[in-house]
């Protein structure tokens, strides 16, 4: 990728400015590749415990990470903007993993007042 910014750059199609914000945006994401692996294989592992159990209610979209607590992602749908955060019940080492602004395709089921994650697609730093 980084080679393509630098091609266009290199022949006239993208100016400076515009190349340092993408370089640095390559940057960050090349060094979070580790990090989105270690979660995503994590995630799946969350789906797996609750994905055929019974639940009440179920909601999905693409969510955003605001805020991480012990055993708990705190998620806003990227299309709805909610003022208020949905509290998500995890296991602890998917939460030490997580980091807030990651975004994710998730479907989320809702038994005794609480939400699970029960699928889940692409994770996006």
């Amino acid at each position: 990728m980084n080679k393509l910014f630098k091609w266009l750059r290199d022949n006239s199609l993208l100016d400076e400015s515009k190349y340092s914000v993408f370089e640095e945006e390559i940057r960050t994401a090349r060094d979070e590749v580790p990090e989105l692996e270690k979660f995503s294989t994590l995630l799946l592992a969350e789906v797996e415990q609750h994905r055929f159990l019974e639940y009440e209610d179920y909601t999905e979209g693409m969510f955003f990470i605001v805020k991480i607590g012990p055993n708990m992602l705190f998620l806003e749908d990227a299309e709805i903007f909610a003022q208020s955060s949905l509290p998500v019940v995890v296991n602890n080492k998917l939460s030490a993993a997580a980091k807030v602004d990651w975004s994710m395709y998730l479907e989320l089921g809702k038994k005794d007042g609480r939400w699970y994650i029960v699928g889940s697609g692409n994770v996006y730093p």
